[in-house]
Parts: C-alpha cells; sequence; structure tokens
C-alpha cells in the first residue's frame, strides 16, 4: 500500500501543478481578452463620436459643445463607461508626437483618447473613453475558479479510484506474493499462488510459484541426504567405538601380557617347589611388582574411560605445581635434572581440583624427564593470558591460566607428535610407559574447558596447557 499511496501522491502533486499552470494561463489571457474587447468597444464608440463631429459644420467650439452633448447623453445610457471631451490646447500637447489613437491602463480602467483633427491637421481636441475593468477581470476569475473547483473535484475523484484500482490490482496481489515469499523462508512451500494473470505480477507469482516447487524439491533431497549423512555418521562412529575398543582391547592385552607371564611363570615355579628358599622370596617379590604393574596400568585406564569434569572445587596453581615438584624432584636428580619455576605466583587458580591438577602437572614432568635421557634443566611457568580459545571450542575470549613445561630434551619428531595423545601410544622402551598418561590429560583439560599446545624442536619440547582462570572470591 505504501507504493500504491506513494504513486498517487505523485499523481496529485502533477494535477495540481499541471492545474495551477493551467489556471494561471486561462486567467492571464482571459484578462488580455477582457482588455482587447474592451479597446475594441472604445475604439468603434470613439470612430463613431468622431465621425459625427467632423460631419457637423462649424467652428471647434461648435465641435466641442455638439460631441460634449453626445458624451452627456451616452453616460447617462453606460454606466461602466465614462466619455470626456479635452479641448484643444490639451489635446495638443497629449498628442503632440503626432499619434493619433492610444489605449493604456490606469489602475483598474482602461483609457483610449481619440483625437479630433480640423482640415486635416489642426487639432480642435480629444475623446477620451474611460472604462471599469473590474467587473470583466472578476467575471474572467469566476470562470477560473469554477475551473480550477472542477478540475480539483475530478483529481480528488481520479485518486480515489487510482487508490482503489491500485489497491485491487497491486497492492494485494503483492501483498500475497509477500507472505508467500515469508512463508517460504520458514520452509513452509504449499498454499501456490497460481493466479490466472497475464501481467507483470501474474509472471512474478508463476515464478514464484515455481521457486517454491523447486524449494520443495531441494529441501526434501537435503532431507533425505541429511537423513542418509547421519546414518553414516553414526555407523562411522559405532566403527569408531569398535576401533577404539579393538584398540584399547590391543593396548590393554599387550601391556597386561608381559606382567601376567612373569607373575603366571614365577608363581609356578613357586607352586612345583622349583625355586625355594631365597629364590622362592625373590619370585614372589616379582610377583609383587608386576601386580603393582597391573594395578597402575588399570588405574591408568580407568582415568582414561572415566573422566571427570569440573567438581567446583579449583586449586591454585602455584600450591599444586610446588607440591608435584617437591615429591617428583628426587626422580629428576637421579637422572642429573634440575627443575626450575617461573612466575607460579602470578597465576591465578584453575577451575578443576587439586589432585586432578597435580595429576596433569605429574604426567607431564614425568614424560619430560624420560625425554631428557642426559640430563638438563626443566622448566615450568604459569601466567595469566586473555585470548580466544580454539575454534572447536566455540568459545568467546576469556582470561585463561597458561602452564608451560618445557624441557631441552632431543624433541619430538614431526610424525610421531601427531600420535602424542593417542591412547597406548609410546616411543618407550616395552615395560616403561603404556602411553596413557598424555592421553589422560588430554582428556582432563578438554573435559575442563581447556586445550594444550606443542611447540617442538631438536633443541626441546614445550607442553602448554590452558585452563579457565577462576577469579579468586
Amino acid at each position: 500500500m505504501k507504493l500504491i499511496g506513494r504513486y498517487t501522491a505523485v499523481l496529485i502533486g502533477l494535477f495540481l501543478v499541471i492545474l495551477f499552470a493551467v489556471g494561471w494561463e486561462r486567467v492571464a489571457r482571459e484578462e488580455q481578452e477582457v482588455i482587447d474587447e474592451t479597446s475594441r468597444d472604445h475604439q468603434v464608440l470613439g470612430e463613431y463620436i468622431r465621425a459625427t463631429a467632423v460631419d457637423t459644420a462649424g467652428s471647434p467650439g461648435s465641435i466641442g459643445a455638439r460631441i460634449e452633448h453626445t458624451m452627456a447623453i451616452s453616460n447617462r445610457l453606460q454606466h461602466p463607461t465614462r466619455l470626456e471631451w479635452i479641448s484643444g490646447d490639451s489635446a495638443s500637447s497629449d498628442f503632440a508626437g503626432g499619434i493619433s489613437d492610444t489605449h493604456h491602463i490606469e489602475g483598474d480602467a482602461l483609457v483610449s483618447l481619440f483625437p479630433l483633427r480640423m482640415d486635416g491637421q489642426r487639432i480642435a481636441g480629444a475623446i477620451r473613453i474611460r472604462e471599469s475593468l473590474a467587473e470583466g477581470r472578476a467575471r474572467v476569475r469566476r470562470a477560473t475558479w469554477i475551473m480550477v473547483e472542477s478540475m480539483a473535484t475530478f483529481v480528488l475523484v481520479a485518486s480515489l479510484i487510482a487508490l482503489a484500482v491500485g489497491r485491487s490490482l497491486v497492492a494485494n496481489p503483492i501483498h500475497a506474493v509477500v507472505q508467500k515469499a515469508r512463508r517460504a523462508a520458514k520452509g513452509d512451500f504449499a498454499q501456490p499462488l497460481a493466479w490466472q494473470r497475464t501481467d507483470e505480477i501474474g509472471s512474478l507469482a508463476t515464478e514464484i510459484d515455481a521457486m517454491c516447487t523447486a524449494l520443495s524439491a531441494a529441501h526434501m533431497t537435503v532431507l533425505e541426504e541429511t537423513r542418509r549423512r547421519l546414518s553414516a555418521d553414526n555407523e562411522l562412529r559405532h566403527a569408531e567405538r569398535l576401533a577404539t575398543a579393538g584398540k584399547l582391547a590391543a593396548g590393554v592385552a599387550h601391556e597386561l601380557g608381559t606382567p601376567l607371564s612373569v607373575i603366571s611363570g614365577r608363581a609356578q615355579m613357586i607352586a612345583s617347589g622349583e625355586v625355594t628358599g631365597e629364590k622362592a622370596k625373590t619370585s614372589a617379590a616379582s610377583i609383587e611388582h608386576e601386580a603393582g604393574r597391573i594395578g597402575r596400568i588399570v588405574r591408568q585406564l580407568l582415568d582414561f574411560v572415566r573422566r571427570k569434569g569440573p567438581d567446583g572445587s579449583p586449586s591454585n596453581v602455584a600450591e599444586v605445581v610446588s607440591r608435584t615438584l617437591t615429591f617428583l624432584e628426587p626422580i629428576a636428580a637421579q637422572k642429573q635434572i634440575g627443575m626450575t619455576t617461573t612466575n607460579l605466583e602470578e597465576a591465578a587458580r584453575v577451575a578443576l581440583d587439586a589432585e586432578t591438577f597435580q595429576q596433569i602437572v605429574t604426567n607431564l614432568v614425568r614424560n619430560a624427564v624420560d625425554a631428557m635421557s642426559a640430563g638438563g634443566v626443566l622448566t615450568i611457568a604459569a601466567r595469566n593470558v586473555k585470548l580466544s580459545p580454539p575454534k572447536d571450542l566455540d568459545a568467546p575470549p576469556s582470561v585463561y591460566v597458561r602452564v608451560d613445561v618445557a624441557d631441552n630434551g632431543p624433541g619430538i619428531p614431526e610424525n610421531v607428535r601427531e600420535h602424542i595423545f593417542e591412547p597406548f601410544f609410546t616411543t618407550k622402551a616395552p615395560g616403561e610407559g603404556t602411553g596413557l598418561g598424555l592421553s589422560v590429560v588430554y582428556g582432563i583439560v578438554e573435559d575442563h574447558g581447556g586445550w594444550i599446545g606443542v611447540e617442538s624442536s631438536p633443541r626441546g619440547t614445550t607442553f602448554s596447557v590452558f585452563l579457565p582462570q577462576v577469579m579468586p572470591s
């Protein structure tokens, strides 16, 4: 309806401009016609009086008296027109330039002068005719206003008709097209317009119906394709779960196979009496050691499988790191590895309990110690950083606690780096590691809304753990 209103307003404006121009031009033309017609009437009257006076014999004085008598009679009969005789001396000054007849406007009246010549040369006097133009002009204005009112009525009626026709032929169909487009945007492609019109709006409706039909078909195709992809994704996840389960089973079997073989062999030796005395004690000690190893493997496997999310008990970074390094220091000292810390007091608390955070630090430090077979220095640093997390976390920029565990070992080869967080993947010798430590760390950090970064070169490796900061209450 806005378009029709604007279109009608423009038409009304154009009509009004045209109406004003036509009215103005007509008033000017009609007024000029009144002046011309009055001038002609004056000319006829002046010629008649002048001809009558010239045919009358006598002196200029008797001619003037005769003309004044005729004018007096005429003035009594024609009220709008006033005639006047001008004597010879005054007339001579008015027509000194030799002009014969003149017509000019004085105020709201037309004044005409007609000289009377004696013997063809001498001016005996002049006839002056004055007639008011007010009545003629008023008649012109009345006629013009009647025309303007008629045209205004026509414009008003035409505008109402244009609004009604525009609403029926344009506004309502366009509204229906808009509603159809809105329904299509919401996925409703039913209720076709199906108009039997051959104009542009009919063509638009036909194209929209065709578009909705095509979109409906495409929508059904997308739904079917989505269903197939979801089914394929479910099958893929199932296959991945089976593969993971198989890998876990293979890893468990590999890790438990050696200690179980030792336990079984030692137990059989003790049971058969093959070993006695000190040898039996040695075999029992081996059984105890391998059983403990099995227990550690099972605990790590449980930690990997049963991830624990945030429990609402934040821990202090500096306290946990210091406590962890205290009981790991003897292990590092055996390999001639020194441990230093940087900026621990500047880091805030992290959103996980002290035991879980200690497990993260312990696994990272033990891996760093194992990587520095030739000794060196292990550095742990912590600081608060504000940054945007990786895109897969889908989280806004925030403040995180960054904990770096850096060693100066030989580094991690590029072909190994992409597998380090896989369960049971290890580069250590058999019996020295289960390959679950980094997998457990990765799972814990991920469950607590953080992530792990790795930078490695031949001069050493740095594991960076990013965990959400918890501000002091």
